[in-house]
């Protein structure tokens, strides 16, 4: 219900906007599709954000029996995301690298929600790394279990942060003037899913400043062929 009262009528402005978008009601007056794009780009920030807030209502209200044994590869996941991260870290001249010793990783948890997860750390890292910074995503297996890191360069995270990485809508600087925007649900988000999926996920300042993600899986090895 949720759902569909708070996204319907956000679909509906953004699908009137992109109609008056190609024949403003200004003719050519450039002000007038300025102010078509500025509302549609609120409408798109807004339901991005009304999105993540209906995730985290059911990730939270969700139990490990709800999530049946899954598996994916990770480094296939990893470097989709990192595509999609890309155009908007090259917009403030940030470098994203991925490293991985395998080429295909098999992970148990279900992939959706993983999916999220990284999308959440890539954008965090993004979001608190100065222009001209760098993110890297290392994948790691040792042991039956599977490490996905991603660390930035950024300002890192305090003492107190680091307590309530898992409150949500709860910011280091919740001040109107802060640097960095959002409502300080990312890593409240990534904490619930890590959970729900039994995943162990770390997250702590990385020597040198900035700060380093750590997800954690089950490795699904590989089963052996018969002789």
């Amino acid at each position: 219900m949720m759902n569909h009262e708070l996204r319907t009528p956000l679909n509906q402005i953004l699908g009137y906007a992109r109609l008056l978008e190609t024949a403003p009601p200004g003719g050519e007056d450039p002000s007038s599709f300025e102010c078509l794009k500025q509302i549609r780009a609120s409408g798109e920030h807004l339901l991005s954000l009304v999105k993540r807030i209906l995730e985290f209502s059911h990730l939270r209200s969700a139990s490990i029996a709800d999530i049946r044994a899954r598996s994916f590869d990770i480094v296939d996941l990893l470097n989709t995301e990192i595509d999609h991260a890309r155009k908007t870290a090259s917009e403030k001249h940030i470098t994203i690298s991925a490293d991985s010793i395998r080429r295909h990783v098999i992970v148990s948890a279900d992939e959706d929600h993983i999916r999220l997860a990284v999308g959440e750390l890539l954008s965090n890292a993004i979001k608190f790394s100065a222009a001209g910074g760098h993110i890297s995503a290392l994948i790691k297996c040792s042991d039956g279990k599977t490490a996905l890191k991603i660390a930035d360069s950024g300002c890192g995270l305090s003492e107190i942060s680091l307590a309530r990485l898992s409150t949500p809508f709860w910011q280091g600087d919740d001040t109107y003037s802060r640097q960095h925007e959002g409502v300080g649900l990312g890593l409240a988000l990534v904490t619930a899913i890590a959970e729900l999926n039994a995943v162990s996920f770390q997250i702590g300042q990385r020597p040198g400043g900035g700060a380093e993600a750590t997800l954690i899986f089950d490795r699904v090895m590989p089963k052996a062929s018969a002789a």
